[in-house]
């Protein structure tokens, strides 16, 4: 191998050069490595092919953002010539398949094998969780993502593996999500969300984080997402002593707070603590202002921060 390893990295650098210029899978006959075909059979590297019964090459690369990843090479015995352009067609129909089968492959199988201790911590987690790769395609999802799926019905995995929202105006929003999901969204410096509502009232609160590098993937760039959806109608228990060292909450400005995660009105909620609603319309105001939230909507998405239960 020692003896003619640099004329194999010279072909597979002119290969590479070759190739590298577009963007579609195709099939190089090993005759653009030569301009003799007396001196191509003279190199070391073809003697020794010939020894094996073996002579020409072709080759092709499946995966065009790194030309070491994914290498298809063709042997042919030593009584024929190099690739045929016919060959070369009907390849370039079938390797196209077989890229995107190993790229979608090898993720999915490294999920499989190495993290199974992470899918179980995932149905720990009483927010739904679904990790989908570049294509959209559901690559893993929890079991609290799986019983909103069946229970409400509002999303489903397509039979492409894809996950979709029943009405358009829903998947419109998750599109809108997901294309958006770089610029942190309409709320500033906070996750943007969009309310799916339910057939039965309530509301599903989704959010799209995007995922450039997972190394548990198995890929160098990765630009899928992990979806988070929240089931509304169930009972939230907030953190409310970290949120208010966090923002400097007063005693009277947390017990409001508290209130107001229930969705009470100025009214019920003067009426729930003997206070005027003039006072419990200050003490809102100025929690919003510490929070920087202009709405109550708002604010109620920021304690989705700051929960007790996430896990089951």
């Amino acid at each position: 191998m020692d003896s003619f390893l640099e004329q194999e990295l010279n072909d597979r650098g002119q290969a590479k050069l070759a190739l590298s210029r577009s963007d579609g899978v195709e099939v190089l006959s090993d005759e653009v490595t030569y301009s003799d075909y007396a001196e191509f059979l003279d190199r070391d590297n073809v003697k020794y092919l010939r020894e094996l019964g073996l002579r020409h090459r072709a080759i092709s690369f499946l995966n065009k953002d790194n030309l070491n990843r994914t290498q298809f090479t063709l042997q042919f015995g030593d009584h024929r010539g190099p690739i045929r352009p016919d060959e070369a067609e009907q390849l370039a129909t079938l390797l196209p398949h077989i890229a995107k089968a190993l790229d979608l492959g090898r993720p999915i199988k490294k999920i499989s094998e190495a993290h199974h201790g992470i899918l179980l911590a995932m149905d720990q987690l009483t927010i739904g969780v679904c990790v989908l790769d570049e294509f959209g395609s559901a690559v893993a999802q929890n079991v609290e993502f799986v019983r909103q799926a069946d229970q409400y019905g509002v999303f489903a995995i397509g039979n492409d593996g894809k996950l979709y929202f029943k009405t358009s105006a829903d998947q419109l929003k998750f599109d809108q999500l997901r294309a958006d999901a770089l610029n942190n969204g309409k709320f500033g410096a906070r996750p943007r969300k969009e309310a799916v509502a339910t057939q039965t009232g309530g509301y599903l609160c989704i959010e799209v984080s995007p995922t450039h590098q997972i190394d548990e993937l198995g890929t160098i760039s990765h630009a899928g997402a992990i979806v988070f959806s929240q089931d509304t109608s169930k009972p939230l228990d907030f953190d409310f002593n970290t949120v208010a060292t966090c923002f400097r909450l007063s005693p009277a400005e947390t017990k409001v707070a508290r209130l107001l995660s229930q969705g009470l009105t100025n009214a019920e909620i003067a009426e729930k603590i003997d206070r005027s609603s003039e006072t419990i319309k200050f003490h809102t105001k100025t929690i919003l202002s510490k929070t920087q939230c202009s709405t109550r909507t708002q604010f109620v998405r920021l304690l989705g921060s700051f929960r007790n239960d996430t896990l089951g």
